[in-house]
């Protein structure tokens, strides 16, 4: 086998099937598929051993370990791993079927040791591509996309790194991806968007992390990234500085209708000052415009853009404020 592909599964079994269909329908063959079942409380593991019986064509191997969470899961499946490349599914998700094609393709005729791709937000319910996300070759093509799937690794260079996943319980992706682009230039984007992200409203990211709280803690991740990226890394200083800035403006924006007042104040001076401090001038950085980045989607344009303005204008916090869910 040449590629394998690492799925977490934990209470799965409604939309598993789906996923392991798309692979079914793959005109690339040369795969495995890794399924850690991580202590799912459901039939997940039935389902996905019956599906093994019934499509013996389709290299599945289950392992089964108590929950371990997402991160230490992918982790697991990257040091099992000992094919040429290795990706990330969600199970939740599906792809096309030219989808492991196009990027084993790109991987191969770039020598690249990563390819990212772009994806469709999809509506599982009503059967609708909400969006398609393309990615642009350009520096900051890559920086679009920065959740496990949609890319392909090559599993040496993650092995001769020490790249991978963070546990916490919010940007264990983010922290794995830079990481990822810190350590080599090599590599490719490609205008794929065979990826469905489906749209789940029961998932964890719909749910747990959209109130900011000690659990969902966004310095978990900035502190790490801070620590472990190298100094002399493969990511230009001005993108990696509109990067983290650009992150602060999304976690604020998606935590604040269920967070109370008090909390997203305080959360607001917390991330700005640590802005202020490791990235100073953060908001006059040159990327912040509404015609750029190149292939940076509209709607974060104008989201960092605006909360600039704002921020400039001493407006952001009671925004803020006054966007977020009354005092418990």
């Amino acid at each position: 086998m040449k590629l394998t592909l690492v799925i977490p599964v934990y209470n799965g079994s409604a939309h598993i099937v789906r996923c392991l269909d798309s692979l079914l329908r793959q005109t690339y063959r040369d795969f495995e598929v890794l399924l850690f079942d991580d202590g799912s409380r459901d039939d997940s593991a039935a389902v996905i051993e019956r599906y093994s019986r019934e499509h013996p064509e389709l290299a599945l191997t289950l392992i089964r370990q108590e929950n371990r969470g997402v991160a230490e899961t992918r982790n697991a499946g990257i040091e099992r791993a000992d094919t040429e490349y290795i990706g990330f599914i969600d199970q939740d998700d599906f792809i096309e079927s030219n989808y492991l094609e196009s990027y084993v393709r790109a991987m191969e005729s770039s020598g690249a040791d990563i390819v990212c791709g772009g994806y469709v937000r999809y509506d599982a319910e009503n059967g609708k591509a909400l969006r398609r996300v393309s990615l642009t070759d350009d520096p900051w093509g890559r920086f679009v996309v920065v959740s496990p799937w949609a890319h392909l690794y090559r599993t040496a260079f993650l092995k001769r790194h020490p790249v991978r996943y963070l546990k916490t319980a919010i940007g264990e992706d983010v922290y794995f991806t830079l990481l990822a682009y810190a350590y080599t230039d090599r590599i490719a984007t490609i205008p794929d968007t065979g990826y469905y992200w489906v749209d789940n409203p029961l998932s964890h990211s719909n749910h747990n992390q959209k109130k900011a709280d000690k659990a969902i803690d966004p310095f978990i991740l900035l502190d790490a990234l801070k620590r472990d990226l190298p100094a002399d890394g493969h990511i230009d200083r001005t993108c990696l500085q509109y990067f983290m800035y650009r992150y602060v403006v999304w976690y604020l924006l998606f935590t604040v209708r269920r967070t109370p007042r008090a909390t997203v104040a305080a959360q607001y001076d917390r991330l700005m000052a640590w802005l202020e401090r490791e990235y100073p001038g953060f908001d006059r950085n040159d990327m912040i415009s509404l015609s750029g980045p190149p292939g940076e989607p509209l709607s974060i344009r104008l989201s960092v853009w605006g909360f600039t303005r704002l921020y400039h204008l001493r407006l952001a916090r009671p925004l803020l404020r006054l966007l977020a869910a009354r005092d418990e």
